[in-house]
């Protein structure tokens, strides 16, 4: 089971990879969206935990991308931005889960232990 966290915030990034390790969970951090395309492309993975707000490629985009290429794993989106438009273009995007951070860890532990549990 491998998990792609991408995060561009350090802190949070650090905090995501700590939780993931003591759940026992094999993960992999990427800091922008470009390194995440070329992550995904050559380690599909089981999961993403995604940030919206990245470098080089923002969230959508990378969705965006991912499903023109027919590669759909499940994602859980992680972001500051909770605002009606964007849980809509969450949603437009097949998203089942979208978390405002900050999010704690119960939180994301209970949405992780969902998503992998469904696929």
């Amino acid at each position: 089971m491998m998990i792609l966290v991408v995060e561009d915030d350090p802190a949070i990034g650090d905090v995501i990879q700590i939780y993931l390790h003591q759940l026992g969970l094999q993960y992999h951090l990427c800091v922008n969206g470009v390194d995440a395309l070329n992550f995904i492309q050559q380690h599909p993975p089981d999961l993403i935990l995604l940030d919206i707000g990245l470098p080089q490629m923002n969230g959508w985009r990378l969705l965006d991308h991912m499903h023109s290429m027919n590669i759909n794993p499940p994602v859980i989106i992680l972001t500051a931005y909770g605002d009606v438009e964007t849980q809509r273009l969450a949603r437009e995007r097949g998203i089942e889960i979208f978390l405002k951070k900050p999010v704690s860890l119960t939180e994301l532990q209970t949405a992780i232990q969902h998503m992998l549990s469904l696929h």
